[in-house]
C-alpha cells in the first residue's frame, strides 16, 4: 500500500512529508513512515494535531507533502478557516 501511494503522489526523496496523524494510524504509517522506507523521504512528526498550527509547522519543517485525513467537508472547512484566524 505504502508502494502505490508512493507511485501515485510522486513523492521524492528530497521531499519532507509531515504527518500529525498517530503512527497506530494506517494512513499515518502509508503515507508517513512508509515513504521514508520506500524513498528515502524525511518525516516530520507533531505529536498531537493542532489546525491552528498546522501552517506554521509546514513552514518551519519546510515540508513539500502532508498526511491528512478529512471525514467530512464541515471538518475540512473548520481546519482551513482556523488555520487563518
Amino acid at each position: 500500500m505504502s508502494y502505490g501511494a508512493h507511485c501515485a503522489l510522486a513523492i521524492r526523496h528530497e521531499d519532507i512529508v509531515y504527518s500529525s496523524l498517530p503512527l497506530y494510524h494506517t494512513a499515518g504509517v502509508i503515507i508517513g513512515v512508509g515513504q521514508c522506507f520506500i524513498g528515502g523521504c524525511t518525516l516530520a512528526l507533531r505529536r498531537k494535531f493542532s489546525a491552528s498550527k498546522f501552517w506554521d509547522d509546514c513552514v518551519e519543517y519546510k515540508a513539500t507533502v502532508s498526511a491528512e485525513i478529512f471525514k467530512h467537508n464541515f471538518n475540512c472547512k473548520f481546519w482551513i478557516e482556523s488555520s487563518f484566524s
